[in-house]
């Protein structure tokens, strides 16, 4: 499953048989990264 609308984009990948499980990856714009700030982050 994929959708790129606008400056940001995603993409489902099913990595069942691997890993057990969906990878998402995401490109995002400064204006929809920006949503993500309040998440909590595990930074080295």
């Amino acid at each position: 499953m994929e959708n790129g609308l606008g400056a940001s984009a995603y993409l489902y990948t099913d990595e069942r048989d691997r890993l057990g499980h969906y990878l998402e990856y995401m490109w995002l714009d400064a204006d929809a990264s920006a949503l993500f700030d309040d998440v909590p982050q595990n930074l080295p």
